[in-house]
């Protein structure tokens, strides 16, 4: 892509290769550590993540700052185009770039037009940060890192640069995109050990063309038991590679529709929705954050009743997208793909409620021997010349660092606002901005983390009562209230903890700067 206008950055230049393992661990047991006030995730370390993450956003501040004087406006005024073109000048460098040119081959499909590609996820960016370009973060630093959290203040640009930070290192181009550390067939084999049976109730469902990739998770009190038991941070290592198996599958080639996530409760009893299991369930799910969010929807199959209620009352808390996105159903999955999306059932395998005996799920240990960037790998370097990635002990490395020429470079219609060559049904206005996650800001997760925390004080003040002194004393009726009330915060406080961990994913949608994430969180 040529630019006509591009903005000028002073910033740190688009990575060219990711941190060697010695320099900085792909990742670590802590939840969370603060670098010069900056929260970084455990998959961003103090070493070459955070530092440069820093530089980014002070230079974002720099040069991406909203102002109509500078020819930076308020670009959610703007119509998609205006606001597309807008994108492409605060871009500039990163377009014609070799990890740009990957991440479009791994996200929108390892054989379609780099033009298409680049335009249908720069879309996807812009609708996550509701059509934004520049930063409109009020204040200075050390401050406006509480307002990076807001993807809409922080805008759709700097959004991606602090996630190509990112990219770069779990991507390493000088090692041809194939990571040593995650994705060497001996580290996938002991992690398989690490987890064991953790994952038990989790499948994975590939794309066809009759239907999208999915996650599926049967659970049942056993398997919840099993997963809540995996040690950090193994469990976000392999939950990090069951997302990216959903995200690289390429349903906008086969069947046109983006992925989904399945939790099946139908064998959970209500006593596992307890304090305890919730609080550990969030935990391990709380580092699922390294990808853009590709799922089109979530959909809890076999839920109780009074699952049903309390979502009836969490929906009040959500935005119109977030509550769209959410398909809570008595019965099976099938009733999602075959009433929504128009999927026969013969066409769905059994473990989803369809019909079709001859397709099955890959298990968590089949799931975790596969380089699911091969394809991507492959084509890239099909396309532009040079030995690949792979997943083999030598890692496929090129000494020139998976560099490409002109052939990656497209002298597309970036002056005309141009955006999609060839829309596909999941790059429509409502399914881009699902596939992007979010309506995806810090500030929705805040709110629900707010409800969270006031639901945790009424359990707590509830299960005291019960449990207090005065209990002897309550007829069996109030008991009765009193434990219903109980069961129903106990649910509330497990769903809205799968909104915040699975659907918000605790941050901003694209990329965690303040521990909101980057455009993987």
């Amino acid at each position: 892509h040529a630019v006509d206008t591009p903005v000028k950055w002073t910033g740190p230049p688009v990575p060219s290769a990711g941190p060697a393992e010695a320099e900085e661990p792909f990742m670590i047991a802590q939840a969370k550590t603060v670098f010069h006030g900056f929260p970084l995730f455990p998959w961003e370390g103090e070493e070459w993540t955070g530092p440069q993450m820093l530089e980014v956003v002070q230079a974002a501040l720099r040069d991406l700052r909203m102002d109509p004087k500078k020819g930076m406006p308020d670009t959610h005024k703007l119509s998609s185009a205006q606001a597309m073109v807008h994108m492409r000048w605060a871009c500039a460098d990163i377009l014609p770039t070799p990890l740009f040119a990957f991440l479009l081959r791994l996200f929108e499909g390892p054989e379609m037009d780099l033009g298409q590609a680049c335009d249908q996820f720069l879309t996807r960016i812009l609708k996550g940060c509701k059509d934004s370009v520049y930063c409109s973060i009020a204040h200075p630093i050390p401050k406006a890192y509480d307002e990076v959290s807001d993807s809409r203040l922080t805008g759709a640009a700097l959004f991606l640069r602090l996630f190509l930070l990112r990219f770069a290192k779990r991507f390493p181009p000088q090692h041809g995109f194939v990571n040593p550390t995650v994705d060497d067939a001996a580290v996938r084999s002991k992690l398989v050990e690490d987890v064991g049976d953790g994952f038990q109730s989790w499948e994975f469902m590939r794309a066809t063309v009759d239907h999208p990739a999915a996650i599926v998770i049967r659970l049942n009190n056993k398997g919840l038991k099993a997963m809540n038991a995996v040690a950090q941070p193994n469990s976000w290592r392999a939950i990090n590679h069951f997302y990216e198996f959903a995200i690289t599958e390429p349903s906008v080639e086969l069947s046109g529709h983006p992925s989904i996530f399945i939790i099946d409760l139908g064998k959970v009893s209500m006593g596992q929705y307890n304090k305890t299991n919730i609080t550990a369930a969030a935990a391990q799910l709380q580092a699922a954050m390294f990808h853009p969010e590709p799922f089109s929807a979530f959909v809890v199959a076999h839920a109780p009743s009074i699952f049903q209620f309390g979502f009836s009352i969490a929906k009040f808390f959500l935005t119109e997208s977030a509550r769209d996105k959410f398909i809570i159903l008595n019965g099976s999955a099938s009733a999602h793909f075959h009433k929504n999306m128009g999927i026969p059932l013969e066409k769905l395998p059994v473990a989803v409620g369809g019909t079709s005996t001859t397709e099955t799920l890959l298990s968590v240990r089949e799931l975790l021997s596969l380089t699911t960037q091969q394809r991507a790998v492959d084509a890239h370097f099909r396309i532009t010349g040079g030995g690949g990635g792979g997943a083999g002990g030598a890692m496929g490395h090129r000494p020139d660092g998976g560099g490409v020429g002109g052939a990656l470079t497209r002298v597309g219609d970036s002056a005309t606002g141009e955006l999609m060559l060839g829309t596909t049904p999941s790059t429509s206005e409502g399914a881009a901005e699902v596939e992007f996650g979010r309506s995806n800001t810090m500030g929705e997760v805040v709110t629900l983390q707010g409800k969270l925390a006031e639901l945790k004080g009424k359990l707590d003040e509830a299960l005291s009562s019960k449990q207090g002194g005065e209990g002897g004393r309550q007829g069996p009726a109030v008991k009765a209230v009193m434990m219903a009330q109980t069961w129903l915060m106990t649910l509330l406080i497990f769903l809205l903890t799968v909104l915040v961990m699975l659907l918000i994913k605790r941050g901003g949608s694209f990329y965690h700067v303040d521990g909101m994430s980057t455009g993987t969180h």
